[in-house]
């Protein structure tokens, strides 16, 4: 369980700079994004909505994925046990668990035969790419792990044309990675998002 550091009283919009007496925002992005998640206070459009606010092309799959969010970012039951049994076996390390680091992590266990590909890669100094199996899996296990390559290496600019074709990025593959961006933007207290709802809205060009 994640300990929050702020409470729904703290980061309630009627205190903030930006916001009014009825709770309403001055302000299109909320600044304060993150503590709020902590607070238990933000729902998965708000978090997509501040992580992807200029791509256009992106616009109606994240539509559609906020809509058909399931109220949880893991995949299932056994992707939350498998990442978090890497955790153990790798105790907290200041300057290798990054928001990046687990967003790979998060990647990586999300499917049971990648992550017994890429059980060896996990290191004390951090993820081993070059110690991931790669003979013989599936186009939906190298797309996942390369997308936790490039997010692990600090490169966000995954193709977008990929991104938007359901053909080569299927829905299930296109929540995992999106899920990953927020926790590379959030950090794990991403992870305890449960409602769908938000203030803000995509708006198509």
């Amino acid at each position: 369980m994640i300990k929050m550091n702020y409470s729904p009283e703290e980061v309630a919009c009627n205190f903030c700079e930006y916001g009014t007496s009825n709770g309403n925002c001055k302000i299109s992005i909320c600044p304060f994004i993150a503590e709020r998640i902590e607070a238990g206070v933000v729902g998965y459009r708000e978090v997509v909505a501040d992580t992807f606010p200029g791509h256009s092309k992106l616009t109606r799959r994240l539509n559609t994925l906020v809509k058909s969010f399931p109220g949880s970012l893991w995949a299932d039951d056994r992707h939350q046990v498998r990442m978090e049994h890497i955790q153990l076996l790798r105790p907290f390390k200041q300057d290798r668990d990054t928001p990046s680091y687990y967003a790979a992590l998060y990647l990586l266990s999300s499917d049971q035969d990648l992550y017994d590909r890429a059980f060896e890669c996990f290191q004390a100094t951090g993820i081993n790419f070059a110690r991931i199996q790669l003979q013989g899996i599936s186009p939906r296990g190298y797309t996942l792990y390369s997308a936790a390559r490039s997010i692990y290496a600090g490169d966000t600019h995954l193709a977008i044309e990929d991104m938007t074709d359901p053909e080569i990025v299927g829905p299930y593959t296109f929540r995992l990675i999106i899920n990953a961006f927020l926790i590379a933007r959030y950090g794990l207290p991403v992870l305890e998002v449960k409602d769908q709802k938000a203030r803000f809205s995509f708006k198509t060009p």
